[in-house]
């Protein structure tokens, strides 16, 4: 169907009322009724193609094929876990949401905060569905609204599990999977699983009933705050809260840091030892540990293990690594003539640098310095840098791109001399961090794990530039 005559077909669809709640769009074309209706006659389970199960359905990065995390994952049906399984038993709460292996607390807060609206949650959960012999065929269906109209999801009930217990959302009752089949259906309304893992309670909110999420901060409350909730409950809104918890974790955790901010407490003892213990009674906060070696500018690795009275929460914090780089702007007035006559002269007829024309002039510059000891750029060096740069697919540098990488290779050469303070030609992780802070990319070349990456200045370059 074109273009024109789909928007027609659309149009005239919402002027029948299709996308209203009481008829909702079939997500994908599927029809619940009919495939329900289909799989008694075939006396065959649903089986839902669009969704399947697999681990295409379950993610793409942490939770994609060659993930460890989804080793061991099968998918069952409620039937092959439970005896008895129940869709929704008495009525539905909050209890029968508890939170799996996936980061979706945020979708969690808001089906929790529906199940105190039975109006909405019927209109997201629809009621006619059941486990019970003479209704059951694997098949179920919920309804959320998607920008501007609602769609009705079909799913099969196939969910992933490891062992016999449920990867995900699941009930603390046991029997009952309203819930998880709801999860399921948002995830594939998604995409996948792993599409859920970090979002908003607002717009779990917004997708169960199709109204405007709006969000307080208590830290600057509207003077009406307190009327506003009153209105909103009468209403019948849905309403949810939550806390900052990220405290002090993404700050970058330089020389300033700890020179603007005083310890806590530290060890009683600073010697080479294999394990330090100490006892500490500290106010309730939030605290950072920080590891050391004996000497300094050394690397180690840590095992620390903390035992509290009280309830705690740990989490590691990586020290980013920041890039703060200001673009190369150059135009073709900007290069002289001495650099436009060498570059007449090393481009040849078609006035461009090619691959193998740019890896022979690096070559013949980089064995006339004494103070670099390399064996070379290769050819795929040289391919990445033309790529990076070529900006009009030609796959060749002309003069303007030319002198871009020019310069660049110029700073980056001066960055790599002024870091390698041991004069080593190599560079350790303490002085590859202090150099990626004035190149424009980080790659970490860790190979055998030891906490020192060795590059050549060749290699430098070529992290650089990629």
């Amino acid at each position: 169907m074109s273009g024109i005559a789909a928007s027609l077909q659309r149009l005239w669809d919402h002027r029948q009322g299709v996308g209203t709640n009481s008829q909702a769009m079939k997500y994908l074309n599927q029809d619940y009724e009919v495939l329900r209706q289909r799989c008694f006659q075939t006396g065959q389970l649903f089986q839902d193609e669009y969704f399947p199960a697999q681990t295409s359905s379950l993610g793409f990065n942490e939770l994609g094929k060659d993930s460890y995390k989804v080793r061991g994952v099968s998918w069952k049906r409620p039937r092959e876990l439970v005896s008895e399984p129940k869709f929704i038993v008495s009525g539905a709460n909050r209890t029968d949401i508890c939170q799996g292996a996936l980061g979706d607390c945020w979708l969690l807060a808001a089906i929790a905060s529906l199940t105190l609206n039975e109006e909405v949650l019927a209109r997201v959960v629809p009621r006619d569905q059941s486990f019970m012999d003479g209704e059951y065929v694997g098949i179920f269906h919920f309804q959320f609204w998607q920008f501007g109209e609602w769609v009705d999801v079909v799913i099969d009930d196939r969910l992933p599990v490891r062992g016999e217990e449920l990867l995900f959302v699941h009930s603390a009752e046991g029997r009952e999977f309203w819930s998880a089949l709801l999860e399921k259906a948002y995830a594939k309304l998604n995409g996948c699983y792993e599409a859920l893992s970090g979002g908003s309670t607002t717009e779990g909110f917004e997708d169960f009933t199709g109204g405007i999420a709006e969000a307080h901060e208590l830290s600057r409350p509207h003077p009406h705050l307190f009327h506003i909730i009153q209105k909103a409950l009468d209403r019948g809104s849905l309403m949810g809260c939550s806390i900052d918890l990220s405290g002090q974790r993404n700050l970058h955790l330089d020389r300033n840091f700890f020179l603007r901010h005083a310890s806590a407490a530290r060890s009683e003892t600073f010697i080479s030892l294999r394990e330090v213990c100490s006892r500490f009674c500290l106010p309730p906060g939030e605290y950072l540990i920080v590891p050391s070696t004996y000497e300094p500018n050394k690397n180690g690795d840590f095992c620390v293990r903390v035992f509290s009275e009280k309830q705690a929460d740990f989490q590691e914090l990586e020290d980013p690594v920041e890039s703060r780089v200001e673009k190369i702007q150059i135009s073709e007035d900007d290069v002289d003539d001495r650099f436009r006559g060498l570059f007449g002269q090393l481009a040849g007829q078609d006035c461009e640098i090619s691959a193998f024309e740019l890896q022979k002039i690096l070559n013949k510059v980089v064995t006339k310095r004494s103070d670099i000891q390399t064996d070379g750029f290769s050819i795929a060096t040289c391919r990445n840098m033309i790529n990076l740069l070529d900006k009009d697919g030609s796959g060749k540098l002309g003069l303007v791109e030319f002198k871009v990488l020019w310069t660049k290779i110029e700073n980056y050469l001066n960055i790599y001399r002024s870091k390698d303070v041991d004069k080593t030609g190599t560079m350790s992780s303490v002085e590859m961090r202090t150099a990626v802070q004035e190149a424009d990319t980080f790659n970490a070349l860790d190979r055998d794990g030891s906490g020192t990456v060795e590059l050549n200045m060749m290699e430098w370059l070529n992290v650089s530039m990629l």
